[in-house]
């Protein structure tokens, strides 16, 4: 008895520095994939506002009643005023980028993608957040979906009119997981085949950021 108790514990040991590794390998690739995300995406607002003619402001932001905590720069297009870009940078470590959230637009003015990726304050390892929307229209709907650097849907939505009646979709990342195995359920109806049948499942032509 003592003997089998003595392998099980070897083994269980083993198992779970396995296990360990595992984690570990999987959270450097988090990390490596979110910091790509951040670095592609701070390389692309650099180029937006360096290749077009922009109008910028300033302002200083602050959490609760704390000294004021980041300088933000929003990038407006000069002809359009359509906001191309907004970058955070912190205050007391300059070189440090807070928030940035970039924007590209169609043909006709409209959202087509958007980015944005997040830092907690005091926290570098990787982003908290990062987020590329995807944006679809249909006649009076106007949807959108959420993925973040690891291409996971995160989140999607839908509001308008369809042929006179209000449609109101919303789907958080468990729902959705379950509406593409579930083919017929709620994303066989026509309200939701209206709202989304257009827009790429998934977003592995814009990871990493790219315009």
């Amino acid at each position: 008895m003592r003997i089998w108790l003595i392998l099980g514990l070897a083994l269980w040991a083993i198992g779970l520095q396995a296990a360990e590794r595992g984690q570990q390998t999987e959270d450097t690739k988090h990390v490596k994939a979110w910091n790509n995300f951040a670095d592609k995406l701070l390389a692309m607002h650099e180029q937006v506002i360096s290749t077009n003619k922009v109008k910028e402001t300033t302002r200083l932001g602050r959490y609760r009643n704390d000294p004021p905590f980041y300088k933000e720069h929003a990038y407006h297009d000069a002809k359009t005023g359509k906001l191309l870009s907004r970058v955070q940078w912190e205050i007391d470590n300059p070189k440090n980028l807070h928030v940035l959230e970039l924007f590209l637009y169609d043909d006709k003015g409209r959202l087509k993608r958007d980015y944005t990726v997040a830092f907690l304050p005091g926290h570098r390892n990787a982003p908290s957040q990062t987020v590329v929307t995807l944006y679809g229209y249909n006649g009076k709907l106007k949807a959108f979906r959420n993925f973040d650097a690891n291409g996971e849907a995160t989140y999607e939505s839908c509001d308008g009119d369809l042929n006179g009646q209000y449609v109101q979709l919303s789907f958080e990342d468990f729902e959705i997981a379950d509406l593409r195995r579930n083919t017929k359920g709620i994303s066989s109806s026509a309200e939701y085949k209206a709202c989304f049948n257009a827009m790429p499942l998934d977003a592995d032509k814009v990871l990493p950021p790219t315009l």
